[in-house]
């Protein structure tokens, strides 16, 4: 018998003892060296990859480091800011005075002949992505001093980014009261129309502290601020591709869906969030008119409430669809009537804006990103020169 009847013989006594699962080894074992070391080629190929790519990434980081630096500080305000902290927001250097705005230090004590209107407000009258002589609340200084004689006006803001009427009525408490302000002006965006009711934060925590998802949600979020403020290459991708995942597959109302519920007048959610807010208002009037000054709220518009053409520019942009309405300003009607009711005055700036627009059509009121995308909230230094003529004038100047 030759060798390879032989062979053959054993594999079939073999075949025919062996457990089904032992076929595999006997094949592998007779099998050809290449076959064998199919698994180890692979895994050496993968392993190759994975270093080709991670010196790929770090050489395009240090490419870009060098040659074409992002601007990796313009999302950067820290959470908790300190007062006498620099930090660099949106592309300008903030400097945060002795107590935690942005502004220069305005002594506590008034001196004789000066008149005092403090400024509450979140991030609009923070100033983001203009200097701060360009706030409005400077330049309302500087229009109200223009041609004074005997009379000196001093215009302190207390600021702090995403600050809403609660904070704006601790602060006022804790702190603009100590400057003895003859106005308190509160700069009042649309999203700080909010449910402040103490079941919908106790909910709300509450869920949080249950919800894998938000959990989930909360760390990607966590490395994805770390990765954009640190990351040149990273700052470089996500922000040259948002406006076009922004046109085709994201929806940008998920990313902050409470900005938006101001435009649906008619929404059970809106209802619940306007009373809250009215509520709030009338406590901060109270308090304020209690000391003695008067109590102006100042509304800021949204951009895609100016015009229909404001409405196309942010269906194009982010495909933002059943807003048509906007420039309707239905919110803006309903808060001035329940705020006069409450015996609240309040100045609607949209007017302002749109009259601006007519005499300067091809201009923008609103703030653009470096990397192309367009804000609806926060003014530009044209936003907040007209937002200060409009305040000056509402003041008698």
């Amino acid at each position: 018998m030759s060798e390879d009847s032989r062979l053959e013989l054993r594999m079939k006594i073999h075949h025919d003892r062996a457990p089904e699962k032992d076929v595999p080894k006997i094949i592998l074992r007779n099998a050809s060296p290449h076959i064998q070391s199919l698994p180890r080629v692979l895994l050496l190929n993968l392993l190759i990859f994975l270093i080709s790519f991670i010196a790929l990434v770090i050489l395009l980081e240090f490419f870009l480091r060098i040659f074409m630096p992002q601007p990796v500080d313009y999302f950067a305000v820290p959470k908790y800011p300190e007062p006498g902290m620099a930090l660099p927001v949106m592309g300008k250097t903030v400097t945060l005075n002795s107590y935690g705005s942005r502004d220069i230090d305005y002594s506590r004590e008034k001196k004789a002949g000066v008149i005092r209107i403090a400024v509450i407000g979140d991030s609009i009258t923070f100033g983001f992505g203009v200097e701060l002589k360009d706030t409005y609340h400077k330049r309302l200084q500087e229009k109200l001093n223009r041609g004074t004689t005997g009379t000196v006006y001093e215009v302190p803001s207390f600021n702090m980014g995403a600050a809403d009427t609660e904070w704006a009525i601790k602060k006022y408490v804790t702190l603009v009261r100590t400057f003895h302000p003859d106005i308190v002006i509160l700069g009042f965006c649309l999203n700080d129309i909010l449910d402040y009711t103490e079941s919908e934060r106790t909910n709300e925590a509450n869920h949080r502290a249950v919800s894998l998802k938000r959990k989930i949600i909360s760390t990607f979020l966590g490395y994805h601020y770390l990765l954009r403020r640190y990351s040149h290459l990273y700052f470089f991708c996500l922000e040259r591709t948002k406006p076009l995942l922004y046109r085709t597959l994201l929806d940008i109302r998920t990313k902050n869906p409470e900005y938006w519920v101001p435009i649906e007048t008619d929404t059970p959610e809106y209802k619940v969030r306007f009373a809250a807010t009215v509520k709030k208002l009338v406590e901060l009037k109270n308090l304020v008119t209690k000391d003695g000054p008067r109590f102006i709220v100042v509304i800021f518009p949204y951009e895609i409430q100016l015009s229909d053409d404001h409405v196309a520019i942010y269906k194009k942009a982010y495909r933002l669809e059943g807003y048509k309405d906007a420039p309707k300003a239905e919110v803006q009607k309903q808060l001035t009537e329940a705020l006069a009711t409450k015996g609240i005055e309040s100045l609607d700036l949209l007017g302002a804006y749109r009259a601006y627009l007519i005499e300067h059509p091809h201009n923008d009121l609103f703030f653009r990103s470096i990397v192309g995308i367009i804000d609806w909230m926060h003014p530009n230094e044209a936003g907040h020169e007209v937002a200060a003529d409009a305040i000056a004038k509402y003041l008698g100047r």
